[in-house]
């Protein structure tokens, strides 16, 4: 049989959220067809997130790409196609990166230390002085202010749509997220609340999204 899924608008949904919470001339580094393309379509078709400057670390080698990015972004310093070097030479900016991109120890590795931002980002820690080292208890705040203000699903996709398509990309990153916080309970020490936003993440990416809400309804009400 067929499937309509014309009107899936997770993704458009998600870059709507993530560019209204993200500060003007923020650089973003992103990876994936989904997020890469899904930036350029929402500059340049659906007129949003036009004050974030989206860079793909893997396309940074192509000549084409450089030339792209220095036309269409003039007020950042792209002079070197290194992302640390990027940030180096842009100290009055703040950097953003999609949160499966710090899963790839190639880029990580290389780049300052990192937080959750609101859901959609991990964001760079450069100056100590002027971004704090948020807590876990603050993460988490900030991580369901945010969701809940969000266009985010709230029943469950066909199982094609959560598995085969690209939209999937943007539950993903609520949910990786909710995983990191939960990493920042355990090294704190709070092993009950880690496992409790675990089971969280794990409905999200399971698709199961209906159980996400009602587990997290249950837990506020304890």
């Amino acid at each position: 049989g067929q499937i309509e899924h014309s009107q899936d608008r997770r993704l458009e949904n998600f870059l709507q959220n993530a560019c209204s919470v993200t500060p003007d001339n923020s650089v973003v580094f992103v990876r994936g067809d989904g997020i890469t393309f899904g930036m350029i379509y929402a500059q340049e078709v659906l007129d949003i997130c036009t004050e974030i400057v989206p860079i793909s670390p893997n396309l940074l080698q192509m000549r084409w790409y450089q030339n792209w990015l220095r036309n269409r972004y003039q007020n950042i310093d792209l002079s070197s196609a290194n992302p640390s070097d990027i940030i180096k030479n842009n100290s009055n900016v703040q950097f953003f990166a999609s949160i499966g991109l710090m899963g790839d120890p190639a880029f990580s590795n290389q780049m300052p230390p990192f937080v959750p931002y609101r859901a959609v980002w991990m964001k760079f820690i450069i100056d100590p002085k002027r971004d704090n080292f948020p807590v876990p208890t603050e993460l988490e705040e900030e991580y369901w202010s945010s969701l809940e203000s969000y266009m985010v699903p709230k029943k469950n996709t066909h199982p094609f749509l959560h598995s085969r398509t690209a939209e999937i990309w943007a539950t993903n990153q609520y949910a990786i997220s909710l995983n990191v916080i939960a990493s920042g309970y355990r090294s704190f020490g709070i092993p009950q609340r880690a496992e409790q936003l675990q089971l969280l993440a794990n409905l999200f990416l399971d698709g199961d999204i209906e159980t996400f809400w009602k587990q997290r309804e249950m837990m506020q009400s304890k």
